[in-house]
This record gives C-alpha cells, sequence and structure tokens, in this order.
C-alpha cells in the first residue's frame, strides 16, 4: 500500500510539471501575434477590400445580393444569345 502511495506521489508531480509546462507554453504562444494575425492586421490596416470573385461576385455577399447578380448575369447571357 505504501508503495502504491509513493508511486501516485511521483507520477502526481510529474503530472502537475507537466501540466504546468502545457499551460506556460499554450500563454506564452498566445501572447505573440502568428506572421498570419500581422498580415491581416496590415492589410486592414490599409483599408483596401480585395473580395471580388468574377462576374459580380465577392465575399461576403448576402443571399439577395447573390441571387440578384447571378439573374443580373444570366439575363445579360441571354441578351447576348
Amino acid at each position: 500500500m505504501k508503495l502504491l502511495l509513493v508511486r501516485f506521489r511521483v507520477l502526481s508531480s510529474d503530472m502537475a510539471c507537466l501540466i504546468i509546462s502545457c499551460g506556460l507554453a499554450v500563454i506564452l504562444h498566445g501572447c505573440t501575434a502568428s506572421e498570419y494575425q500581422k498580415s491581416v492586421d496590415e492589410a486592414l490596416a490599409k483599408g483596401v477590400r480585395k473580395d471580388s470573385l468574377f462576374l459580380g461576385l465577392r465575399l461576403g455577399m448576402t443571399r439577395e445580393a447573390f441571387f440578384c447578380a447571378l439573374q443580373a448575369t444570366q439575363s445579360a447571357e441571354v441578351g447576348n444569345k
């Protein structure tokens, strides 16, 4: 029984060190901004949006705007035929 308690204490202290180490790694990693986040922040600071796709479609369109653009594209294609 005593041997089991000694092993449990060792395991507990090792486990506590592991948990603390992982927690510190997560905290320290979160402190620095990633390269991606830096790029996003720089692009947003410029104020220029590049969200155009093709045929009048763009990222972030509402459902209504999407179908209006789609209908305009289809009616333009029918008019060209």
